[in-house]
């Protein structure tokens, strides 16, 4: 049983490749250095970044549709052994 869940989940996650994926990354590094023999003249630098992605596959149609009739043959498999076992 927890196998065909796993195939309806897989499906639902083929299902949305295609669709466009957009990604935020926010954050911040501190460092310290020292470039002088000085240990005790050390000095910080604190970075922050931000960005944004955006990340669509448009010529992947081939190969979804491809994966979405396999992962539904599986489904449909496993439903099947399950209704014979039972």
């Amino acid at each position: 049983m927890d196998q065909i869940e796993v195939e309806k989940l897989t499906y639902q996650n083929i299902n949305t490749r295609l669709r466009p994926q957009l990604n935020l990354l926010i954050g911040t590094s501190q460092d310290q250095q020292s470039y002088t023999t000085n240990i005790a003249n050390k000095y910080k630098v604190t970075d922050y970044f931000a960005g944004l992605s955006l990340n669509w596959t448009i010529f992947d149609g081939f190969a979804t549709k491809g994966s979405k009739v396999s992962s539904l043959a599986r489904r449909r498999q496993l439903e099947q052994s399950y209704r014979t076992c039972w």
